[in-house]
């Protein structure tokens, strides 16, 4: 996860500014999922609320919901 979380980390750092809104929350899921399974709860929670404000703001619902389960298996996982 640790080798992982870098890469997503430079994913990050590498999008075109502005960057393309759905492909950061994708990004940004992704990298949640990596800091939860370092069990690293505050920050992948910070993760996961970003994704789901990104995904509200195109009105991708399937993003937005996908977001929420990330959130809430990860208040299980603690």
């Amino acid at each position: 996860p640790e080798e992982a979380e870098a890469h997503y980390r430079e994913a990050l750092r590498r999008q075109p500014d502005p960057p393309p809104i759905r492909g950061r929350a994708m990004i940004l899921s992704t990298l949640g999922d990596c800091l939860r399974e370092q069990e690293r709860w505050g920050e992948a929670d910070t993760v996961y609320r970003e994704c789901e404000s990104l995904f509200q703001s195109i009105d991708d619902t399937w993003g937005t919901a996908s977001a929420r389960n990330d959130r809430a298996r990860l208040a299980l996982a603690q």
